[in-house]
C-alpha cells in the first residue's frame, strides 16, 4: 500500500517515514506514532484530522467527525483526492478503465447532493466513513459524536471552546469566505476579537434571488467593516475540472467554484462559516418531529428526508407524511431506497437518545461533512473551519433541545458575541432572517 499526498495546499506531515497526519488532534503526532507502532489502541484520538500509517504488512487509514478530510483508498493506494486516486489507478491498470459502480449515481439521484457510507463511483475505490479507521481492509467505526451525553449551554465554556479552536488551528490575518450571515459574521467579530484583521470577500451577482447578504454587507460596511465583493453572473461549474472534482455525480456542491475563485490568491489560509452550529431545529418538519414525536416510527423521518431530498430540484417540500406518497418516490429506485432506509435506520438506532434527537440529528453529520467535502478537494486553497473543531461541533450538535428553540435564530452565538466580543459586537446579522448563496445554477 502507498499514500498519495497529493494536495499542495494540504499536505500531510511525515513522521518516522511511516505516519502521515493533516490537521491536528488531542493526541500529539509522536505520542499517535507509538501507539501505533506499539500497535495498542488510538480510539481516544479527536479533533480535526486524517492520518495514514503505512508499514511492513499493516496499513491504517483513519478520518474524523465529519471527514474534514477525506480518504479514499483501492487495492493499491491511499489518497484525499478522489480524482487524482482514480487517475492513479487507471495508470496503475496500463490504462484500462476503472469499472463504474452505478449504485453511486442512483443514490445520489435519492439523496440529492451527496453518497452516504463507503461507495464510491468506482467498485475498485472505497471511501472511508465518518469516525472509521481502515485497518488493512477492515473498517472499524472508533467513534460517534451523536452518541456523545446532551450539553447544557454555558457562555464562558462556549466563547473558550471557540478561544482554543483559533490557537490549536493556528489561525492568522486569514481570509474569511463571507455572506454576512449570522456565522461568518461570528467569526470576524472573534478574529478581531482576538487581534486579527481578516481579509473579509464577499459574493454576489446581479442574478441573486434575495437580499438578505448583500444587506446585511451594506450595514456592515456602514459601520467601517472592510469587505471585498467577488461578482458573479452564476453559480456552478467553470471547467471541466470544476465537474469532475466538485460538480460530479458523486458529491457535489455547485456553489464552490465561485467560492475557489473568490478567495483564490487571497491573503493567508481560507476560512468560512462552515459547518455552522448544527444547532437550529427549524426546518419544513421539524415541528412534525416535535408535536407528534410519540406517533412517528424511525422509518417516517427518514422517508420523510429521502422524499424531501428527492424532489428538492423542483423546490416542492412536503409538509405532511403520506404514505402512498413516498411509495411512488421510492418505487423507481428500491434498492437504493433501502439501502438508504438500513443506513439511516442503523444510525438512528445507534443513537442512545429519545426521538426528539435522534430522528432529528441522524443525518447532521452528513450535511455537514457534505459542506466541506468541496474545500477538501480543493487544490488551489488551503481551508480551514472553526465550526469543525471536535469540541465545538459536539457542544452545538448535543445542546438540549430547549437552546435549539427561541424567536431569535442561532441565539447562543449571539449570546458568546454580545458577552464577550465588547466593541466588536453587532447584531446586524440577527436583525435579517437566515438565507443561502440565492445565486442560480449554470446547470
Amino acid at each position: 500500500m502507498k499514500f498519495i499526498n497529493c494536495n499542495p495546499n494540504r499536505q500531510f506531515r511525515e513522521i518516522g517515514l511511516r505516519l502521515y497526519i493533516y490537521g491536528y488532534a488531542n493526541i500529539s503526532d509522536e505520542e499517535l506514532l507509538k501507539l501505533l507502532d506499539e500497535d495498542l489502541k488510538f480510539d481516544h484520538i479527536r479533533g480535526q484530522f486524517a492520518f495514514v500509517y503505512i508499514r511492513e504488512k499493516k496499513w491504517i487509514a483513519c478520518v474524523d467527525h465529519i471527514c474534514t478530510t477525506q480518504l479514499f483508498y483501492s487495492k493499491n493506494f491511499i489518497c484525499p483526492s478522489l480524482h487524482i486516486l482514480a487517475k492513479k489507478e487507471v495508470e496503475q491498470r496500463d490504462g484500462l478503465a476503472l469499472h463504474r459502480d452505478s449504485r453511486s449515481y442512483k443514490i445520489r439521484s435519492v439523496m440529492g447532493e451527496y453518497v452516504p457510507g463507503t461507495i464510491t463511483p468506482y467498485e475498485q475505490i472505497t471511501r472511508l466513513d465518518m469516525e472509521t479507521y481502515v485497518e488493512n481492509g477492515e473498517a472499524v467505526q472508533y467513534a460517534d459524536v451523536c452518541k456523545e451525553p446532551t450539553r447544557d449551554f454555558d457562555i464562558d465554556e462556549a466563547y473558550d471552546l471557540f478561544v482554543n479552536a483559533t490557537k490549536r488551528i493556528g489561525v492568522g490575518n486569514d481570509t474569511i469566505l463571507f455572506s454576512g450571515g449570522k456565522e461568518s459574521v461570528f467569526l470576524t467579530m472573534l478574529y478581531k476579537h482576538l487581534g486579527y484583521e481578516p481579509s473579509l470577500v464577499h459574493i454576489t451577482s446581479p442574478n441573486k434571488k434575495h437580499s438578505v447578504d448583500d444587506t446585511s454587507c451594506s450595514l456592515l460596511r456602514a459601520i467601517d467593516w472592510d469587505i471585498d465583493t467577488h461578482e458573479i453572473e452564476k453559480s456552478g461549474p467553470y471547467t471541466e475540472e470544476d465537474k469532475e472534482v466538485f460538480c460530479s455525480k458523486y458529491w457535489c456542491d455547485n456553489t464552490h467554484p465561485p467560492k475557489l475563485n473568490a478567495v483564490y490568491m487571497r491573503t493567508g489560509r481560507k476560512t468560512s462559516g462552515e459547518v455552522g452550529t448544527v444547532d437550529n431545529q427549524r426546518s419544513t418538519y421539524s415541528s412534525l418531529f416535535v408535536n407528534y414525536m410519540d406517533d412517528i416510527h424511525p422509518g417516517i423521518a427518514i422517508d420523510l428526508h429521502l422524499m424531501r431530498s428527492s424532489v428538492n430540484n423542483n423546490k416542492h417540500v412536503p409538509m405532511s407524511y403520506d404514505v402512498k406518497k413516498f411509495d411512488r418516490y421510492a418505487k423507481n429506485n428500491p434498492e437504493e431506497w433501502d439501502y438508504l432506509r438500513t443506513y439511516w435506520g442503523d444510525k438512528i438506532k445507534s443513537i442512545p437518545k429519545s426521538p426528539m434527537y435522534s430522528h432529528y440529528m441522524f443525518l447532521l453529520q452528513y450535511n455537514s461533512s457534505h459542506r466541506l467535502y468541496a474545500q477538501s478537494q480543493d487544490h488551489y486553497n488551503e481551508w480551514y473551519n472553526i465550526f469543525a473543531d471536535y469540541d465545538i461541533y459536539n457542544l452545538f450538535l448535543n445542546l438540549d433541545w430547549k437552546y435549539k428553540e427561541g424567536d431569535i435564530q442561532k441565539k447562543t452565538l449571539y449570546d458568546i458575541a454580545k458577552s464577550k466580543f465588547g466593541e466588536h459586537f453587532t447584531d446586524i446579522p440577527w436583525q435579517l432572517p437566515i438565507a443561502g448563496l440565492g445565486v442560480p445554477n449554470v446547470i
